[in-house]
């Protein structure tokens, strides 16, 4: 009955160690899910936002340009 206990004991410990190994890595997983989200949402407004700017901008820049080279013509 003892080596039954002593077994019991050291699956328990086994167990408890691969526990925690799995909790670290799952909050190694989620840490690095979260910054790929962050950088994912970044890359998209870099992209994004100079593309509405240029379509805001640019096309009273572009008539102002075409005014003037039409006037030289």
């Amino acid at each position: 009955m003892q080596k039954d206990d002593e077994k019991l004991k050291k699956l328990l410990e086994e167990n408890l160690k691969a526990t925690k190994e799995v909790r670290e890595m799952t909050r190694y997983i989620r840490k690095y899910v979260i910054i790929s989200q962050i950088i994912g949402v970044l890359k998209i407004i870099l992209i994004v936002v100079p593309i509405v700017l240029g379509i805001i901008y640019l096309p009273p820049i572009i008539k102002e340009f075409v005014g003037q080279y039409c006037d030289l013509i």
